[in-house]
């Protein structure tokens, strides 16, 4: 009688688990014919059912790629991952995981997370060329930003030359400008008067003469000594 228990209490628990896979399958029927929103419903119907179902969390995160919902995906994959009971779909779970965060860009993240795969499961060919293309992105955005670093240099520099090539302009502007005003003033002075020039040479004539005279009388007196008699 207590053995006939035991059998009755199973039943309910095995039909249960039957239930479960169906909503999988139907669920993986609308995926195959890509209704991902609608495999999304049957496969969280199976985890009403089962939370730990790995196939049907699996499958989930599975449909919330398709339909672009990476960070959702994510979440169930972290946690389907940590499960180490069944080695091979830890690897497929850590493969995926990186396929997501490789959606979102997290290009560390998930290079790590297929690294972490093929620690598990090291002849995945589609992890190793995953893991690759991750690895060449990022080395791009590093060499891009390297790049943008030296424009931002290259840029600072020509500014700097900008500026002083303005600073000089701006200068010689100034310099110009008083050249200009020094001319001005010059040809604002009146030229002297024609009488006042005639004035000028008149004196300078007559200074000429008179120390041109001083001169010849010394001559002359000398010229006399010379000639005298001898005491």
């Amino acid at each position: 009688m207590r053995n006939l228990s035991i059998i009755l209490l199973l039943l309910p628990l095995a039909a249960f688990a039957q239930k479960e896979r169906s909503d999988v399958r139907t669920g993986n029927k609308l995926y195959d014919k890509g209704k991902y929103p609608e495999a999304e419903v049957e496969y969280k119907r199976a985890l009403e059912k089962n939370i730990n179902s790995y196939e049907a969390n699996f499958n989930l995160a599975g449909a919330l790629y398709k339909q672009g919902r990476y960070e959702d995906a994510i979440s169930i994959l972290q946690k389907t991952a940590q499960d180490g009971s069944d080695l091979e779909n830890q690897s497929k779970a850590l493969y995926n995981l990186g396929n997501n965060l490789l959606k979102l860009r997290k290009l560390d993240e998930s290079i790590e997370s297929y690294k972490s795969a093929l620690r598990i499961n090291p002849t995945d060919v589609q992890a190793k060329f995953n893991l690759a293309y991750a690895q060449k992105l990022k080395q791009e955005d590093e060499n891009k930003d390297k790049n943008q670093d030296q424009n931002q240099d290259q840029n600072q520099d020509q500014n700097n030359q900008d500026q002083n090539q303005d600073q000089n302009q701006n200068q010689d502007k100034q310099d110009d400008k008083q050249d200009k005003k020094d001319d001005k003033q010059n040809q604002q002075q009146p030229p002297p008067q024609k009488s006042e020039a005639e004035r000028m040479l008149k004196a300078i004539q007559a200074a000429e003469d008179n120390t041109k005279k001083k001169v010849d009388e010394q001559k002359v007196q000398v010229v006399g000594k010379q000639q005298g008699k001898q005491w």
